[in-house]
C-alpha cells in the first residue's frame, strides 16, 4: 500500500509507533516474513493502512519486531518523537550504514558507497533484491524508511531495499519519506548487529 505524502509528510509519532511500523514493513515482506514467522504475524490483519489496525495488531507488532530485531530495535527508543521527513537523493546518499552492510562487515560506510560496492553472495542483500526488479519499475514508497542520528553521521536503520530502489529511480529531484528523531538523544552508540 502507497504511502499518502500528504498525510504523512511532517507527522510526529512515538517511538513505539516507528517501531510497529517497521514490523509491519517486514512482517510479509519476502525477505524477512520467514523470521517474523514464529511470531504469529496471522494476529495483524494484512493489507490495512497502518493507521487502521487495532491497538493489540500495533502492540501485536511492536512484540514480534523486538523479538526478531531485539539488537536493533532498542536504538529507536534512545529519542522519543520522530518526525516524517521529506529527504533528497543527496540527503540519503550521505547517510552511512550499520556496520554489517559495509564489504569488511565491521565499519560503517556512506550509503551511496554501499550501493555501488560488489554485493554480497546473498539472496538477502537488498541490493540483489533490487537487482531482480525490472529497471523501469517505478519507485513506489510503502512507508518511511528510519534513519538515526550517531555522534557526527545519520545512519539508516530500517529500509534499505526502499532506499536502493529510490536511489536507482531516474528522477534526480526525487524525495523519500524518512522517520527521524527530533528529540536529541539521551546516549548515542554505534549500532552493531551479531
Amino acid at each position: 500500500m502507497e504511502v499518502r505524502w500528504d498525510v504523512m509528510e511532517g507527522t510526529r509519532v512515538s517511538a513505539d509507533e516507528v517501531k510497529a511500523r517497521w514490523a509491519y514493513s517486514e512482517i510479509w515482506a519476502d525477505r524477512w516474513k520467514a523470521e517474523y514467522a514464529d511470531y504469529e504475524p496471522e494476529k495483524v490483519r494484512q493489507g490495512l493502512a497502518f493507521e487502521n489496525l487495532s491497538p493489540d495488531e500495533k502492540a501485536h507488532l511492536l512484540f514480534m519486531l523486538m523479538n526478531w530485531r531485539g539488537y536493533v530495535a532498542p536504538e529507536v527508543d534512545k529519542f522519543q518523537i520522530y518526525e516524517c521527513q521529506s529527504w533528497t537523493k543527496d540527503q540519503l546518499a550521505r547517510t552511512y550504514t550499520i556496520m554489517q552492510m559495509a564489504p569488511d562487515q565491521n565499519s560503517n560506510i556512506p550509503f551511496l558507497s554501499f550501493c555501488i560496492c560488489p554485493r554480497f553472495n546473498n539472496k538477502d542483500d537488498p541490493r540483489v533484491q533490487a537487482d531482480a526488479i525490472p529497471l523501469e519499475t517505478e519507485f513506489v514508497q510503502t512507508e518511511p524508511v528510519i534513519v538515526l542520528p550517531y555522534d557526527e553521521m545519520n545512519l539508516l536503520i530500517d529500509g534499505y531495499l526502499r532506499s536502493v530502489l529510490f536511489m536507482r529511480s531516474p528522477n534526480p529531484e526525487a524525495r523519500i519519506l524518512v522517520w527521524y528523531p527530533i528529540v536529541p538523544p539521551a546516549t548515542a552508540s554505534r549500532i552493531e548487529m551479531p
